[in-house]
């Protein structure tokens, strides 16, 4: 036989209930009570609000009642639960294996429930100006007392001024624009479980409005024609508005062309940009305001900064013209200079040496600026221009923004000068040249101006101008005859030299010569020996004046046979007392033109002397009756040049008028 052995162990024990502790809600949650009772097994349990036995209600109270091991466990939920169902409450177990203490076991707490709070922020919104004051009431409307309460600005927390059982205060002043923003007030109650407490939240939104700021802006520099770029930056709250901004510009409004919002976590900013494509001076240059406007809670702000754009105009030279001076002008050479600030003006002349304006040669001198900043920069001389002063001249304009040079001609004329232009002379068997002279520059035309019929081709022609010798500024232009002079061709000739620097004129005599025709009268003669002779010799055709000259016969003495008397345009031979033998023959005249060698023609005339012995022949001696007319005649041969004298006795025989005539023929 083999053996083991097993044990068994009894405890026996009074029958206990535990249940729940005295609890406290909100209203509007659910609660659950549960007791448990051990040891038991066939109970009844009741749960029972004072002494009002609990009911279940549909989606609201139910009673839970389960045995679990070694005991009983009965759970009664309130859903929803509302002040009405605070109380006493208790759950009776009663059966027959509660053991030995009797019929009946119970367990009683006390549930409490509570109001949930309402919260309220007055006022819900405020908006203020920066640096003004205000406050925030938050106050429980609903609940129940005490409360606790809790401020947060943004989601960050912030303490609060006066609190009591059911309001709290935040005050602010002095406010800044960090303070703006959602203020939240959370109310809660302060007896509640921690597991199950309530609370409400009220929210309030604080606006604080910043007055438009604008930061300085610095002075704009620009180049004329360049950009211009302004940046006006604004802090606000709220931000201005694009078109509440602008732009003045002596005083002209100009909108704003951009804005950009910054990203500064501070007060919001913007910045306005104004953008000019081109400065102008006459535009731009001056005083200019950046202008906001801002509608706050207490009136539109107005808020400017002041600026200065200053447009720098490079120096731009708008003329400088080539000047033509005719000796002995003093002329000016003028710069017109556009430029700010005014610009340092230098002058070259043609060997690019700087000119010294300081000097008693020149004379510099300034004018100016006109509306549109324009300067009259002048070059003056001092002396009368000469021919080495012409060349190129540079003026140069300089000033912060630039330098710019231009340069002009100066070109100096010398006015035609005539120098030489003598009278001629010439004779109809030669072809004449009148020689014109003039001191110029630049090279003259010439012009000829002949008398009244000399006409150009058919009778002269014009040399091309040439230089006249080694001095460069002396040219001649000669008229040369294509013909023999005719005496038609006699008169004044004027040559006009001209060139860009005016003209100069002068005239000038040609004398046509005729050759002279010698003339002598008479011709021929016969004389009575012892009469007096006279030949007269002139040129009726030729130009005086003359020299004459006289030859006789061979035989004849000048010395003391005649006489010649003679002017310039006649001569006259006189014999006293022609002889038979000495004085017969030819006289021939010479008429010589009295000029140079060069231009002396001449031409003979002659004249032939008879001289023979007179002879008289006369009436006879006549007889006649008183009453009646008589004629007595003589006649003397030869004889030409005689005076005849009538006598009666020694008494000279005078006409009387209508009875005595005498009548020589």
């Amino acid at each position: 036989q083999r053996s083991s052995v097993a044990t068994g162990t009894l405890a026996v024990q009074i029958a206990t209930i535990t249940g729940f502790p005295d609890t406290t809600v909100v209203a509007g949650t659910p609660v659950v009570l549960e007791c448990k009772a051990l040891p038991a097994q066939n109970v009844f349990v009741t749960w029972l609000q004072g002494d009002v036995v609990v009911v279940e209600a549909l989606a609201r109270i139910a009673i839970n009642t389960i045995k679990v091991e070694a005991g009983v466990n009965s759970r009664l939920t309130i859903q929803n639960v509302t002040t009405a169902d605070s109380g006493i409450y208790t759950c009776f177990y009663n059966g027959t294996d509660i053991g030995n203490t009797g019929d009946t076991i119970q367990f009683s707490g006390f549930l409490t429930v509570l109001d949930a709070p309402v919260a309220e922020v007055t006022p819900s919104t405020l908006t203020i100006i920066l640096g003004g004051n205000a406050e925030f009431l938050c106050q429980a409307t609903a609940g129940t007392p005490p409360f606790s309460f809790a401020w947060t600005l943004n989601g960050n927390s912030i303490t609060s001024g006066v609190t009591t059982d059911n309001t709290s205060v935040v005050p602010l002043s002095n406010v800044q624009f960090s303070a703006a923003g959602l203020y939240v007030c959370t109310v809660t109650l302060q007896q509640a479980d921690a597991s199950n407490q309530a609370s409400s939240t009220a929210t309030s939104m604080l606006t604080v409005q910043v007055p438009p700021q604008i930061a300085p802006i610095s002075d704009v520099v620009v180049t004329e024609g360049q950009r211009i770029s302004v940046f006006c930056s604004v802090t606000s709250s709220p931000r201005v508005a694009q078109e509440n901004s602008s732009f003045i510009i002596n005083g002209v409004s100009l909108m704003s062309t951009g804005a950009d919002v910054s990203a500064d976590p501070g007060i919001p900013g913007i910045d306005f940009s104004l953008a000019i494509p081109m400065a102008d001076f006459a535009l731009h240059n001056g005083d200019a305001v950046c202008r906001v406007s801002l509608d706050l809670v207490n009136g539109t702000v107005v808020r400017s900064t002041s600026f200065s754009i200053v447009v720098l105009v490079p120096p731009a030279i708008a003329q400088f013209s080539d000047v033509v001076a005719i000796i002995p002008a003093m002329p000016t050479l003028t710069c017109v200079v556009r430029a700010d600030p005014v610009a340092t003006v230098t002058f070259t002349g043609p060997d690019n040496t700087a000119i010294d304006t300081t000097s008693t040669m020149f004379n510099a001198s300034t004018s100016g600026p006109d509306t549109n900043f324009t300067y009259m920069h002048r070059l003056t001389f001092n002396r009368a221009v000469v021919l080495t002063d012409e060349g190129t001249y540079t003026c140069m304009a300089s000033n912060t923004a630039g330098t710019v040079s231009a340069s002009a001609m100066l070109t100096v004329h010398l006015t035609p000068t005539i120098e030489v232009f003598n009278d001629v002379t010439t004779v109809i068997d030669l072809r004449p040249s009148l020689r014109c002279t003039a001191r110029a520059d630049p090279l003259p035309m010439f012009t000829w101006t002949p008398p009244a019929g000399v006409i150009a081709d058919t009778t002269y022609t014009i040399s091309s101008t040439v230089q006249d010798g080694d001095d460069q500024l002396l040219y001649a232009s000669v008229l040369m005859f294509t013909r023999n002079a005719m005496p038609n061709d006699t008169g004044t000739y004027t040559c006009d030299a001209t060139n860009a620097g005016g003209s100069g004129m002068a005239s000038a005599m040609l004398t046509v010569l005729v050759i002279p025709q010698a003339v002598v009268s008479p011709a021929a003669l016969t004389v009575n020996e012892n009469a007096m002779v006279e030949f007269s010799c002139s040129a009726p055709i030729g130009t005086p004046p003359y020299l004459f000259t006289w030859t006789g016969p061979g035989n004849s003495n000048p010395a003391t046979d005649y006489s010649i008397d003679s002017n310039s345009t006649h001569s006259l031979l006189t014999i006293p007392m022609a002889q038979v033998i000495a004085n017969d023959g030819m006289y021939t005249c010479n008429v010589t033109l009295n000029r140079t060698s060069d231009l002396q023609r001449s031409s003979v005339a002659t004249g032939t002397l008879a001289v023979q012995i007179a002879t008289i022949t006369g009436f006879p001696d006549t007889t006649v009756v008183a009453g009646t007319p008589v004629v007595l005649e003589c006649k003397a041969l030869p004889a030409q040049n005689v005076f005849v004298t009538w006598l009666q006795g020694d008494v000279v025989v005078v006409e009387a008028l209508a009875r005595i005539a005498i009548n020589t023929i």
